[in-house]
């Protein structure tokens, strides 16, 4: 049984699964989908591995950062087959990865917010760990905004929210949001993709 042991840590799909079974202790919940690849995923790999204490320092306890590889099973053992396969389980067609997919009530919503990352960095090779942590810092802000909100509709506060927000203001680029529809609730649908872990390779 996976328990909470710390406001926020980075976990696995696996792990993120086992902590919905019983409980949904977060505001919100974005899982880093990027496949095995060169450029933008490329980068987006090496600063998470070389940031992952920050990154579940800054982000508390309003979001449960989730990434594909974590846990020994590091990015490495995926074909972007496996990627593309569980994005598509998100509902989240494979020309918008790397992205981050915003959950928010994973038992009961059916529909996630995407935000494919390729927007903000056209060149993905010159994105530097400056504009990348200004990013997850601007995203991560959005949600604790939110958070906060009184608003009853953490779904709705976080799409209104990022319409108005520059998360890279040095670039003038504007991080877009789009609502995209599930088969079923995202409890639902981590069964398939667990699946689809169990076929990759230890």
């Amino acid at each position: 049984m996976f328990t909470v042991v710390a406001a926020m840590f980075s976990v696995s799909l696996r792990d993120f699964e086992s902590l919905l079974d019983d409980q949904d202790p977060y505001p919100y919940y974005a899982i880093l989908l990027y496949p095995p690849l060169n450029g933008l995923n490329s980068r987006l790999h090496e600063y998470v591995t070389s940031h992952w204490a920050y990154l579940n320092a800054m982000t508390g306890s309003n979001c449960l950062l989730v990434a594909v590889e974590s846990r020994g099973q590091p990015i490495e053992k995926f074909s972007p087959e496996d990627v593309y396969a569980i994005a598509r389980q998100l509902g989240v067609a494979v020309d918008r990865l790397p992205c981050l997919v915003f959950i928010t009530e994973p038992h009961e919503r059916d529909e996630v917010l995407v935000c494919a990352l390729r927007d903000l960095f056209a060149d993905g090779t010159a994105a530097s760990d400056e504009e990348l942590t200004q990013l997850f810092q601007g995203l991560q802000s959005i949600m604790d905004r939110c958070a906060q909100s009184r608003s009853l509709d953490r779904f709705a506060c976080l799409k209104r929210t990022f319409e108005r927000a520059y998360v890279l203001p040095s670039q003038g680029k504007k991080a877009m949001l789009t609502v995209t529809t599930v088969a079923g609730t995202i409890t639902q649908i981590l069964q398939p993709i667990t699946a689809i872990l169990s076929l990759v390779p230890h």
